[in-house]
């Protein structure tokens, strides 16, 4: 198995930092001429300029193209600071080439011979040209090292698999939950179609401590629209033998002002799912659950099912249940590993359900430990008898991992060697396309220097979703209003920190906060996150919400989507990954999905000229893969 990232670390991005230094690249064409023929223009276009765009009006990558034709490449990012006016000292680069210009085509005439002096490159030019093209050789050795590292991390993962080693977190022994008081709220299914019906009437009497509306459930679903069956209604009744899909269920609970929260869990991360259960449990504004596979009543054979998770008692090691699909389904005890062993089919998939206006601090978690964890002396044959799957799986990791490092080699040496294709531009009419990128496009907001990339993605989500002129303060609204709500999951911390927390690590939100302040908002969002084999699922998940002009928000790793953006449309200088390799630390908002043109368009905060941000498709499938494909769907809040 591959390694697993915490799923809630800080993501942030420092427009500062690291912004992309495409605005530099985005002098006008004629600018950029006058400078290189020894013109008097203003414009300077040297790697020294500080000044993040050279113009005072702000330009769409689509619009910097038939610049970047005539442009120089800039040899570094440029600093995220808008000026009118460059203060470049007149010892730059780029005047000494226009002084030189100038005193050439003063002292020489128009014969053949002047303009091939012209057009003779000066020393500095070629050593300017040499330190770029070293620099790229230099970051195509670095991709490859941080792919290789990256490989034998999934490498100790899949060994200690095939030898049933795992590292485990060892939840305190206590009693979590109040099952006596909330077992009351129980209804059993009407059909094993509709189960999933019970078990969401069940959490919002819970939530509400009132009797489970089954039945006003129903109708609602019987004529609300499906997320997952798109021109189908959630349910169609009995007769028509069509399930009632889980998300198609939480949609109806979100109807009610439910905020929901979807977790999952992979292979050896299921004491860590016993954590998080444990730490739900203790919430008494929160009700939790669980996708299991089970005994279910009236069936020769196990069936897949969502119950209400109602106790952990961990010194019994017993979990208590309400489960719709059994007749003694009431408050129902089962021993934990029969529990985790159902649990463990659908992957430890966890939803946290809370009312929107309900407070999110989280109640202390329960203590833990981590350690290794060999197999029991019981549990070495079964390690054995998988040892062979568990092998083949190891070297298929292995050779995917080397495929996607040649993958990467081939695009950094066509980068280096100044191979391009461009294809840029907004979606044509004729394309398909899912989502609307015209009507989204507008939904922007700059983060500036500041670790708000999260924050910037709700805000523009909210107006995208209440439509109208995008609103000049959203952005500020919703900062402010995160820099003064509780963090639903950093205990005594707000959503955003300012100065990184208590412990000065906690820069920028993450994804239940997001939804947190979304709810606060009037939208309804979703949080969910896929197997590294579901990437398929994931996007017709997203393309799904995009074509019900729902607001999407997705992780991703910025190096990965800035590297495909600038390598394959303005031959800029990569972006090396950082001393830990690869990482998820950045939200985007995805405007649309050209399926002709394989790209997908973006709103990315993280600099000025991030409208519109177009990434090749199969790229950004490679930097979503690294927050496993974690994908925030929002919709406004019915009344």
């Amino acid at each position: 198995m591959t390694a697993r990232r915490t799923h809630n670390t800080r993501l942030w991005l420092n427009a500062g930092a690291v912004t992309l230094g495409v605005g530099a690249a985005m002098v006008s064409a004629a600018a950029v001429a006058s400078a290189d023929t020894g013109s008097s223009s203003g414009a300077h276009s040297s790697a020294s300029s500080t000044s993040n765009t050279s113009t005072a009006k702000s330009t769409t990558p689509g619009k910097a193209k038939s610049a970047r034709k005539v442009a120089n490449k800039p040899t570094g990012p440029a600093r995220s600071t808008t000026t009118a006016k460059s203060s470049t000292p007149a010892s730059t680069t780029s005047e000494r080439l226009t002084a030189s210009a100038t005193s050439v085509a003063e002292s020489s005439t128009t014969s053949a011979a002047s303009v091939a002096a012209l057009a003779t490159p000066t020393p500095n030019k070629i050593l300017q040209d040499l330190a770029e093209f070293g620099h790229n050789v230099y970051l195509t050795v670095a991709n490859q090292v941080a792919g290789t590292r990256a490989n034998l991390d999934v490498l100790r993962d899949d060994l200690a698999n095939v030898f049933g080693i795992s590292r485990v977190t060892i939840t305190t022994p206590g009693v979590y939950g109040n099952p006596t008081q909330n077992k009351q709220y129980y209804v059993g299914m009407s059909n094993y179609y509709a189960a999933a019906l019970s078990t969401v009437a069940m959490v919002y009497g819970q939530l509400t401590h009132t009797a489970p509306d089954l039945a006003g459930f129903t109708t609602a679903a019987l004529n609300t629209d499906s997320l997952v069956y798109p021109g189908n209604k959630i349910y169609r009744g009995a007769d028509a033998n069509s399930y009632v899909m889980w998300t198609d269920s939480y949609e109806l609970l979100q109807d009610k002002n439910v905020r929901i929260i979807t977790r999952y869990f992979f292979g050896n991360e299921k004491t860590k799912a016993i954590n998080t259960l444990a730490s739900g449990l203790q919430d008494p504004s929160m009700a939790l659950i669980a996708g299991i596979k089970g005994p279910v009543q009236g069936q020769s054979q196990d069936g897949t099912k969502i119950v209400v998770v109602i106790g952990l008692d961990t010194n019994r090691n017993v979990v208590t249940i309400n489960d719709p699909t059994q007749a003694d389904g009431q408050g129902l005890e089962m021993n934990l590993d029969d529990f985790v062993s159902q649990w463990s089919n659908q992957n430890y998939n966890l939803i946290t359900a809370q009312l929107a206006d309900s407070s999110s601090i989280p109640r202390p978690e329960p203590a833990t430990k981590l350690t290794w964890s060999l197999p029991a002396p019981n549990e070495v044959g079964k390690a054995l008898e998988s040892a062979g799957k568990n092998i083949a799986l190891l070297v298929v990791h292995q050779i995917e991992g080397a495929q996607a490092n040649l993958g990467d080699l081939a695009n950094d040496l066509s980068y280096t060697f100044g191979i391009l294709d461009p294809n840029i531009g907004p979606p044509a009419p004729e394309n398909i396309e899912y989502g609307n990128y015209t009507k989204n496009l507008p939904y922007f907001v700059y983060q500036g220097n500041y670790p708000t990339c999260g924050i910037m993605a709700t805000a523009a989500i909210i107006g995208q979703l209440r439509g109208g002129p995008m609103p000049a303060d959203l952005g500020q609204q919703i900062l402010n209003q995160a820099t003064s709500t509780p963090s639903g999951y950093f205990p005594n911390q707000t959503i955003y920190e300012p100065n990184g927390g208590e412990d000065g690590l906690h820069w920028g939100a993450v994804n239940s906060d997001l939804v947190k302040l979304l709810n606060m908002n009037g939208v309804n969002a979703d949080w969910t996150r896929y197997l590294k084999s579901q990437g398929n699922v994931a996007m017709e998940t997203m393309t799904s919400a995009l074509n019900q002009n729902q607001g999407v928000i997705v992780q991703v790793a910025s190096n990965v989507i800035w590297n495909a953006y600038t390598r394959k449309y303005f031959n800029e200088t990569r972006r090396q990954p950082g001393p830990n390799g690869v990482q998820t630390d950045h939200f985007v908002v995805v405007l649309s999905v050209d399926m002709t043109k394989k790209v997908v368009y973006l709103n990315d905060s993280a600099y000025r000229n991030g409208q519109g941000f177009p990434v090749p498709l199969d790229e950004f499938m490679k930097a979503w893969q690294y927050s496993d494909y974690s994908l925030i769907t929002a919709e406004l809040q019915t009344t």
